[in-house]
């Protein structure tokens, strides 16, 4: 098996052979990577040993992407602001600790004090943002390391399963992706398969309803549904399209007369 599947993947992940990656790349993507630790899995697939949630693991009702999603809204709550598409220019720290980052969107510049800092960049570009600039040794260190780069490819089909499993592997080196993954067979759940459209209201005078109301199927590239408005005046509505792992917000302004309905 190692020599059929994990050795030929691992190389097409990592661009290296096996033995020049740490141990530990093994033993964190491998759960039964022992043979006590194989027979205690395939013995807990017994019946009458396996454990009522063996196999099984929660997984966000609207894809991984609502926990971030969620942890925007809970920071906004204590007034944190989000600042999109900005590319950050320059890192200045002192003392150890990182006091401003300045970083320019729409043609504008700003610099912005903080009190604290967390960084996804790649370590060779977060070096070279850093002012004062670090010393020649670890600016060379750090263009010196190599890393792998990631593209994710997201299709959207006109049905409701593409087939029964959630993952499919490819360590052949003649395919060009390593792993296709279908995340609607995370969920059990019994909510419209498929793309759905979902209509909130974000802002107005009074209530709007909607019938029918949470997910609505869409047929035939349609989803119909009706909005209800308790009052005249401007309201502004949210529909959010979902497949079950991406989605897409859009804002609808309607602006109702005492003769529309």
């Amino acid at each position: 098996m190692s020599h059929s599947f994990y050795f030929p993947y691992a190389r097409k992940l990592w661009g290296l052979d096996p033995d020049q990656l740490a141990v530990t790349t093994a033993e964190r993507r491998i759960a039964g990577n022992s043979i006590p630790k194989i027979l205690l899995k395939v013995a807990r697939q017994i019946p009458g040993f396996k454990r009522p949630r063996t196999g099984g693991f929660y997984y966000p009702r609207k894809g991984y992407g609502q926990i971030c999603e969620a942890l925007k809204t809970a920071a906004e709550r204590y007034h944190a602001e989000f600042v999109m598409g900005a590319r950050v220019s320059r890192i200045e720290h002192e003392g150890g600790r990182v006091r401003t980052v300045a970083y320019e969107k729409e043609g504008k510049a700003t610099t912005m004090p903080v009190d604290a800092a967390w960084s996804t960049l790649p370590i060779s570009l977060l070096v070279r943002l850093m002012s004062p600039a670090a010393p020649p040794d670890v600016l060379a260190a750090a263009s010196a390391m190599r890393f792998r780069g990631m593209i994710l490819i997201y299709l959207v089909l006109e049905q409701d399963q593409f087939s029964e499993y959630d993952a499919h592997y490819f360590p052949e080196a003649s395919i060009p992706m390593s792993r296709m993954s279908e995340p609607t067979n995370y969920s059990t759940t019994k909510e419209p398969r498929g793309l759905t459209v979902s209509w909130f209201q974000y802002g107005g005078p009074a209530k709007a309803t909607f019938e029918p109301a949470g997910a609505i199927p869409v047929t035939n590239g349609t989803a119909t549904t009706k909005a209800r408005f308790a009052a005249p005046g401007t309201y502004t509505l949210l529909a959010t399209a979902n497949d079950g792992q991406l989605s897409q917000r859009t804002v609808v302004v309607v602006t109702v007369t005492a003769s529309t309905r």
